[in-house]
């Protein structure tokens, strides 16, 4: 994002957004401390004081949002929403997955117990 990237160059080092776009796109979530290391190799400062001055910089902005979770299909949320969770659904959902996905065939015989174990 240009305006991001006009912020950012202060704090970036020789090498930059350059590399950052080299890198290319990334599939890393904000949960996930690999973006922070990887972020790291381009900044002449420490990771924490540019993201702290960042929500420093954000805090009069206003910004559009959403649910970060990794769906497969982001799409849902702009057709139907936010979803209340709904533990059958999800069940529902878990054994859809395991059924279909062959690298989870090892969980197929206990998938039922597994879900009656997991009272989240």
């Amino acid at each position: 994002m240009p305006i991001v990237s006009r912020w950012v160059r202060p704090f970036l080092n020789e090498r930059g957004i350059r590399h950052l776009q080299r890198m290319g796109e990334q599939d890393i979530c904000w949960d996930d401390s690999d973006w922070l290391k990887k972020t790291q190799t381009v900044l002449q400062f420490e990771v924490e004081y540019v993201v702290d001055t960042l929500a420093d910089a954000l805090s009069f902005a206003a910004a559009r949002t959403f649910h970060g979770c990794r769906t497969d299909d982001a799409g849902t949320y702009r057709r139907i929403g936010i979803r209340r969770n709904d533990p059958a659904v999800l069940a529902d959902e878990v054994r859809r997955i395991v059924s279909e996905e062959d690298q989870l065939a090892y969980l197929r015989p206990a998938i039922e117990q597994r879900l009656r174990d997991f009272d989240s």
